[in-house]
């Protein structure tokens, strides 16, 4: 199938990158900024958007990223990908700056990864010994870095993007915690620096989930203890 839309470099040392151990929606927004970004400087509406740059919005990424179950679209929710773009920048991968409807988006490093990138299509036949590709120290050490940087990046929530999950897990739990869990969940997450056994928490939506559970387990033994109480005491006077 020929490249008629172009194609971005992408090394296979981001297997061994941090962001592969991140919930599905965080690499496949990365990826598709990469895949999005300007080859070359252009216009959008009188601004330049240079090279290694996008003009876009969270809404059109939600839409970008959509999938099918059956004839059933399906999409993130806002929290995701705004979860998604947060940990982008903290891990110094992306910059955003705000715009009327939006934000321009650029990818660090974008020259450095994608040099001479349109360059590199085979118009020659192969020859039948292809030689094997030398590594490169550069590279290896800006990946290595890069390592570093996400290693040390915690990823955290604000109150409410917490609440905005509990509301979305509790409608498909069919389960109610207690009014001020948002609040305690985000408090205690807080305390612990956003880790869970010494790691950064990378799956916030199953701690939300295990937290919902929890709750209204104990709410349901509240309630009983307040029945068989009230129950005791409907007897006592009864005598």
């Amino acid at each position: 199938m020929p490249a008629e839309k172009g194609f971005i470099l992408l090394y296979r040392d981001i297997d061994d990158s941090d962001i592969m151990d991140k919930p599905p929606h965080f690499r496949e927004t990365w990826l598709w900024l990469i895949r999005n970004a300007n080859h070359t400087g252009r216009e959008v509406n009188g601004k330049l958007i240079r090279r290694g740059e996008l003009k876009t919005s969270v809404n059109d990424i939600i839409q970008a990223l959509k999938w099918y179950i059956g004839d059933r679209e399906v999409h993130y929710q806002k929290w995701q990908i705004h979860g998604a773009i947060k940990y982008l920048r903290r891990a110094q991968m992306i910059t955003t700056t705000k715009t009327t409807r939006g934000m321009i988006v650029k990818v660090c490093n974008y020259d450095y990864y994608q040099k001479n990138s349109t360059d590199q299509r085979q118009t020659k036949t192969p020859s039948k010994e292809t030689p094997k590709p030398k590594s490169n120290p550069t590279v290896n050490k800006e990946l290595n870095n890069l390592k570093k940087v996400c290693k040390s990046t915690t990823h955290t929530f604000s109150l409410d993007e917490i609440k905005k999950i509990f509301i979305e897990q509790e409608k498909e739990l069919n389960m109610k915690a207690k009014e001020v869990a948002p609040l305690k969940f985000y408090n205690n997450q807080q305390r612990h620096n956003w880790m869970f056994d010494g790691k950064p928490i990378i799956d916030i939506v199953s701690h939300v989930r295990n937290w919902i559970i929890k709750d209204a387990e104990e709410n349901k033994t509240t309630n009983k203890m307040i029945v068989s109480i009230a129950h005791i005491k409907g007897q006592n006077n009864g005598k």
